[in-house]
């Protein structure tokens, strides 16, 4: 068993033993296929896949989970928000690089330690949940709003895994839940948030990314001001009063707020990627952007 003592100003972590996590997590992934029959479940949510089938996958076997949230957040972000048509989150580039960036240092500064070690990173997309590693471990506490909720930064971070085949020391603080002060279920103007959870069919941020809108849905969009994302419950939430600032360069340059329809209008699919590429709204296209402008533009 190793011990690892990571001193850094950049991300939070934990680590769990990957053994100890299988059992609980065959149960949440049967949680995730009902709330897939509820149909409170969308196609880009997680749905899991078991952690015996890991080594048949990836040809080694796990022994440590890191889990990392890497935040995002800004003052300077956050004060523009309720401006900006871009969700927080899509201010500044692809977090996909920067997160996987992070992810991908520590394995090498590992891999100098340890140098036949053998790992696997999953950042955001991938067959595990981050979420559910993410709360086991004490690296944040559970939001009604479904988000995790890390102590130093708040809700806004993302979230990465990087599988090891070493045995490091579990590293977790105390699993708990936010103060269920339920602001954010009073504000989410969709009703996507209750009591035991999110209805990710309803939510503003997965209608702005939704490839075909029905009319009551694009009636929603008219009323708010987001293109891509939403921040109201994370705005609202007690918990993120008062949190620490992303210390990530890449999170705090080159930091757009909003898109107007003059800027893609005349725009080719190609000549979009080539402006927009390192952005994360970029992998929808052109065509859902521009329509969710004239959406909101049209209120």
């Amino acid at each position: 068993m190793y011990k690892l003592n990571l001193t850094n100003d950049f991300f939070e972590y934990r680590i769990l033993n990957f053994e100890a996590q299988k059992e609980n997590y065959s149960k949440f992934i049967k949680s995730l296929k009902q709330r897939k029959q509820d149909g409170f479940s969308c196609e880009y949510e997680i749905e899991g896949e078991s952690l015996d089938l890991f080594s048949d996958k990836y040809g080694f076997e796990a022994q440590s989970i890191i889990v990392i949230f890497t935040p995002y957040s800004s003052c300077e972000k956050l004060e523009i928000a309720q401006k900006s048509n871009l969700s927080v989150h899509a201010c500044s580039i692809d977090y996909h690089k920067g997160v996987k960036a992070i992810a991908n240092k520590l394995a090498i500064e590992l891999c100098d330690k340890y140098p036949n070690l053998k790992y696997h990173i999953q950042c955001d997309n991938g067959e595990y949940n981050e979420k559910f590693f993410a709360m086991e471990s004490g690296l944040g506490k559970r939001g009604v709003n479904s988000l995790v909720i890390n102590d130093i930064y708040g809700s806004y971070g993302f979230l990465s895994l990087l599988f090891t085949d070493i045995a490091f020391e579990e590293y977790k603080t105390e699993k708990t839940n936010c103060i269920n002060c339920k602001k954010c279920i009073e504000s989410c103007p969709t009703g996507a948030i209750f009591e035991n959870g999110l209805n990710f069919n309803k939510c503003i941020s997965y209608l702005t990314q939704k490839k075909h809108l029905d009319e009551n849905e694009e009636n929603i969009l008219k009323k708010q001001y987001k293109i891509y994302g939403c921040d109201i419950c994370q705005i609202i939430c007690p918990e993120n009063k008062n949190k620490k600032s992303s210390n990530i360069e890449d999170f705090n340059v080159d930091l757009l707020y909003n898109i107007n329809l003059d800027d893609v209008l005349g725009l080719s699919n190609k000549e979009f990627k080539h402006i927009y590429g390192n952005r994360n709204f970029s992998w929808r296209g052109k065509s859902i952007i521009k329509r969710n402008i004239l959406i909101v533009d049209n209120e």
